[in-house]
């Protein structure tokens, strides 16, 4: 009789547990195109937002294949390269922080944009912010970090999301690094 009461539930339970798998993996053997497909249009836009000019790209320059990080050489509507379209990555306080980054002909950042910030609401997610984002345009390669009164070739943290602030800073550094790799006209 006990093993009835056991049975019959245990069963129903399995049951109940392979039906909502199967469902969640044909959910995501359906959406899963359509994400990426969406994923690789904002990252499209997002290039002619850090680079503005910009109408086509290179391959990814980054042939490592362990790199999470990709470089894009890019041309302006008469074929003229205009500089280079980076994505990037670091550790911030919430997580991976992926950070797309534009760089002229003259090595000076154009723009920068996070596709990826999953940073702490009201404090790391100021990080998205326009008004922390325009800190680094017109920045060179070494882009330092301070807490206040920021130099020539510095940034000013946001207040309370310092880790936030340096994984920003460090990807749009490592962006700058692939310019010195990629990006010299001519190569």
């Amino acid at each position: 009789m006990k093993f009835k009461q056991l049975a019959i539930p245990t069963l129903v339970l399995l049951m109940i547990c392979l039906v909502a798998t199967g469902l969640l993996a044909l959910t995501n053997r359906v959406t899963a195109p359509i994400i990426a497909e969406l994923d690789a249009q904002s990252e499209l836009k997002t290039r002619g937002l850090v680079l503005p000019g910009a109408v086509s790209y290179s391959d990814n320059l980054v042939t490592d294949a362990q790199s999470e990080n990709a470089c894009y050489r890019a041309l302006d509507a008469q074929g003229k390269y205009i500089g280079i379209v980076t994505l990037t990555q670091s550790k911030g306080y919430g997580g991976a922080v992926r950070v797309m980054v534009g760089v002229d002909t003259a090595g000076k950042v154009a723009g920068v944009k996070p596709l990826i910030l999953n940073e702490t609401p009201g404090l790391g997610m100021k990080a998205q912010d326009e008004s922390f984002l325009s800190r680094f345009t017109g920045k060179m390669a070494g882009i330092g970090l301070v807490k206040n009164s920021p130099g020539e070739n510095e940034v000013q943290a946001i207040t309370g999301a310092t880790i936030t602030s340096k994984a920003m800073t460090d990807s749009v550094n490592q962006a700058l690094a692939l310019f010195e790799k990629f990006g010299k006209e001519g190569q």
